[in-house]
Order: structure tokens, then sequence, then C-alpha cells
């Protein structure tokens, strides 16, 4: 993928120019030099001298558009962040990072590639980056593999009960494990007002015994699995969540589809160059 940026931004100041040439140009030009040929110079010192005694026509278009102007600045800050991560991506190539690889792979478990999540069920960030691993899967395929990390925060009790019945629901059943998972993500808001009755009557639905899924998730098997998860994201300076290590790649926060594919093309051209 080439440095061109992912973000798409809407043409304000061609709106501006636009409103300056239906309006002010034709005067501002004649009163310059009526005989003068309109070129790019000319119309750049006539817009000028408008725009400096009636400032108020760029503020009437971009209230006019003042949601395109929001998007913008949003975009425009995001671009900004992704500069900085492309940039720490340059020092991540040379660390070494201590993660346990023996957990459910979601992909082909022979990928070159493997994106690390350390996520927590009650965020809603995470919920949102839950959603854009299954779309770089899709569009990746054989060269994604997914391996997913708890790391719930110490303030919200239902962070760590809803790790601890999904990685009781991956130790019964890996593959109803994983459709778990994806039903906690995806019905976020009922696991924050229902609690453990939500996570008790969609495990019912996918058909665990809840009685053998209760004791698992409070069982040491799976309080040594979260515990080693935190450890180990603490250890490798995870920050907060959501994070990603795609290879040793860091991608902090949720990062829009294309963005995130990048890191994954990016990754995969340095372990190919690393083979050569």
């Amino acid at each position: 993928m080439s440095n061109r940026s992912w973000l798409s931004c809407r043409p304000i100041p061609i709106l501006v120019f636009s409103a300056f040439l239906a309006f002010a140009a034709p005067a501002a030009v004649s009163a310059a030099d009526a005989n003068a040929p309109l070129t790019e110079q000319t119309l750049r010192e006539a817009l000028r001298t408008v725009l400096r005694e009636h400032p108020e026509i760029v503020l009437d278009v971009l209230r006019e558009h003042s949601i395109d102007v929001l998007e913008i600045a949003q975009k425009g800050s995001q671009e900004r962040q992704f500069k900085a991560t492309r940039a720490q991506w340059q020092e991540d190539m040379k660390k070494q990072l201590q993660i346990d690889y023996d957990r459910p792979i979601l992909g082909n478990p022979k990928a070159p590639v493997t994106i690390v999540a350390y996520s927590d069920y009650t965020c809603p960030y995470c919920a949102d980056a839950a959603e854009t691993i299954h779309q770089v899967m899709a569009a990746r395929k054989n060269v994604v593999r997914f391996l997913f990390k708890n790391y719930p925060r110490r303030d919200q009790p239902l962070a760590r009960l809803a790790s601890e019945y999904v990685t009781a629901a991956f130790v019964l059943d890996e593959e109803k494990g994983w459709a778990y998972h994806d039903i906690v993500f995806a019905n976020q808001m009922r696991l924050l007002k229902e609690g453990e009755g939500f996570l008790r009557s969609e495990a019912l639905a996918l058909g665990f015994n809840l009685q053998k899924l209760g004791a698992e998730a409070k069982g040491r098997t799976v309080k040594n699995i979260i515990d080693g998860d935190i450890l180990e994201a603490q250890e490798n300076g995870v920050p907060g969540t959501p994070f990603h290590m795609v290879n040793n790649l860091s991608v902090r926060g949720g990062l829009p589809l294309p963005a995130f594919l990048e890191a994954v093309d990016t990754a995969l051209a340095a372990r190919e160059g690393k083979k050569k």
C-alpha cells in the first residue's frame, strides 16, 4: 500500500473559492485592471483583497458547511495521529516482544502476520475494533491470523466477569468460544445492562452447560490465563484498550480499516524483507 493518505476530505477551500468567483472576482479584477488577462496570479491577488475586505464571505461559507468543516477537522486529527503511528512502526520493528501465542487462533494458523488484541469486553472502542478485525480477516484472508488477550479494566467488575465467561467458553469449546466472543462484543449494551444474566443466557443459547461453564469461569485455569494476559500487556507497555500488535507493530486505539490494512501490509513487507 502506498503512503498516500487513507483519508478523503470535501474541498471546503474550493467552496470558498467558488463563492469568490461567483460574487467577487469579476469586480475585483475589473477594478485592478480592466484589460489585464485573467491569470492565476491576478485571481490570487483579487482573492486576497476581497477576503481581507470581506471576511464574512469565508464565515458564511463555513457556517453553511459546518458539518463538512467538522469532518475535515476530525479527519485531519486522525491523519496527524496516523503519521505518528507510521513513525512509531519504524521503532517497533527493532523491538522484541514477549507474547504467549498459545491461545485459540482465528484464521490461518500458519499465516505470516499475527494480530494480537489486548481488549476489554466492556470498552466501546474495543467493540468497534472487534468489528474492524473481522473486516481485516476478510480482506487479507490467509495472510492474517488473530489472537485475543484479556485486558479488563479494574474499575468495571463486568469487564473481568465477561473475560472469565468467554475464556471459559474457549477452554471448553474453541469454535463456540469464538461465537461467544463475537456475541458479547456485538451486544455490549446488553452486557452492561444485564450483567451475568446476559452472559448466561447467551451461553445457554450456544449450547453450553451453564453449571460447567460457571465452574470453569471461576476455576484456576481461567484465572491463570487472564492474569497472564494482564501481566503480558503490562510488560509490553500496553497503555490501555483497544491495543493491537500486528506482528511487532503497535496499533493504539481504534484505527479505521484502511489504516489497519496498511499495518498488515507493512508487517508483511517487513517479514518478507527479513527473509531476503
